[in-house]
């Protein structure tokens, strides 16, 4: 077996060292939570309304905001 049959699983092997690598840098730079701690619980409910606020917004701003499924007329 010599190295060119190779080079493509090892260029694959590479790359999910690579993804993985970074997957767990930003995992790590994350604090902490724990479900008692009052300053955990209120970051968790800041960080709910943030997402709410959000979804609210990218739907007005796409019109999906309506009571129907879809506003356009047909015709």
């Amino acid at each position: 077996m010599d190295i060119a049959s190779i080079q493509p699983i090892l260029l694959l092997a590479l790359f999910v060292a690579i993804v993985l690598t970074a997957y767990e840098m930003r995992v790590s730079l994350r604090p902490i939570s724990c479900p008692e701690c009052p300053h955990c619980q209120a970051t968790a409910r800041e960080r709910a309304q943030r997402e709410r606020e959000l979804e609210t917004w990218y739907a007005r701003r796409n019109g999906l905001d309506g009571d129907e499924d879809d506003d356009r007329r047909i015709g």
